[in-house]
């Protein structure tokens, strides 16, 4: 018995996984999509995870290069915030730098 609810529950699993798209190590049960002709956006929840059809202008999109690109966007983004961020850091650090600096030379 404990060997089927084994069996059974793996099974259970990889239906999940197959009905569902992986993304980030989640999976989610749609994908948005944005057509490249008509730029249509959709929640695309249908069964083939590499190709879809717009259902606008019909279409065919290539839903794992769709999800590549938006991926290499996402990251691209971050990585900008992330440069933005570290910037502003080192401005405040240099303008401390600047302003302790002017201080001693005052003090002399």
């Amino acid at each position: 018995m404990i060997e089927e609810r084994t069996k059974s529950n793996y099974k259970k699993k990889d239906k999940n996984i197959d009905s569902g798209f992986k993304l980030a190590g989640a999976i989610v049960e749609f994908i948005e999509l944005q057509c490249h002709r008509c730029e249509y956006k959709w929640n695309y929840s249908g069964k083939n995870k590499f190709k879809a059809t717009c259902p606008h202008c019909a279409t065919s999109i290539a839903v794992q290069k769709f999800l590549q690109a938006e991926y290499e966007k996402r990251k691209e983004e971050e990585d900008r915030k992330r440069i933005s961020e570290l910037a502003k850091v080192l401005a405040e650090e240099i303008v401390q730098k600047i302003r302790k600096a002017e201080k001693e030379e005052e003090k002399e």
